[in-house]
């Protein structure tokens, strides 16, 4: 099954100079904010080495179907 989310890969660069990484449902029912690591999705984040690592979440709810196998 193809994945319906994209890697955005911003060159934002936080205060301590690490890069933010956003994956963003595709198509989803409402716009998300790709820049810093708040959204009204309330994301999940990841601290990596070089970065941050912010998943959003679809408002339809598509990451149970990718997760759970739902339909």
């Amino acid at each position: 099954m193809a994945s319906r989310r994209r890697l955005r890969p911003w060159k934002d660069v936080t205060h301590d100079g690490l890069q933010t990484v956003h994956v963003v449902p595709v198509n989803d029912l409402r716009a998300h904010r790709e820049r810093g690591t708040s959204c009204w999705c309330d994301p999940k984040l990841e601290r990596l080495d070089r970065g941050v690592l912010v998943t959003h979440n679809s408002m339809d709810g598509r990451e149970l179907i990718e997760k759970f196998g739902l339909m």
